[in-house]
């Protein structure tokens, strides 16, 4: 739509026309949503972005054999902390996103964080789906 729009202004002031242009493109190439998908083997984390489609861009893939443990963060907090994370809060209901980590534990001692942007219910269905493989598959 910004293409549409600022293209017949580009002779009137071709500097901030060039900015929003070049604005929007990145937008529309490299934004995109992350998918997580657990397969009977495997996670498979990867983005719907035109970029990731252009550069051949094949995401993450975890082997659920490697894992030992999907865990979320511990949620110990003070009261400062609370009121901290209400201000936060309120501003990421303004538009400023926050990402929710998702940690990997693997049987090598190595812990991998995957940040998202799914809501809590989102995450512990994740991590238990997760965890559930990984038993069935001991």
């Amino acid at each position: 739509m910004a293409i549409i729009l600022t293209i017949p202004h580009f002779n009137e002031n071709p500097a901030v026309i060039t900015v929003v242009l070049i604005t929007a493109l990145f937008f529309i190439l490299f934004i995109g949503e992350k998918h997580y998908e657990v397969y009977t083997d495997r996670i498979s984390v990867t983005t719907n972005s035109i970029a990731a489609l252009l550069f051949n861009n094949k995401g993450s893939n975890y082997q659920l054999k490697e894992i030992k443990i999907a865990r979320l963060p511990s949620e110990k907090i003070t009261i400062a902390a609370a009121g901290i994370l209400g201000i936060i809060a309120t501003l990421s209901s303004n538009g400023i996103t926050r990402q929710y980590p998702i940690y990997l534990e693997m049987k090598n001692g190595e812990i991998i964080k995957i940040d998202t942007l799914l809501n809590k219910k989102t995450r512990i269905g994740l991590v238990d789906q997760v965890n559930s493989s990984i038993k069935s598959l001991s």
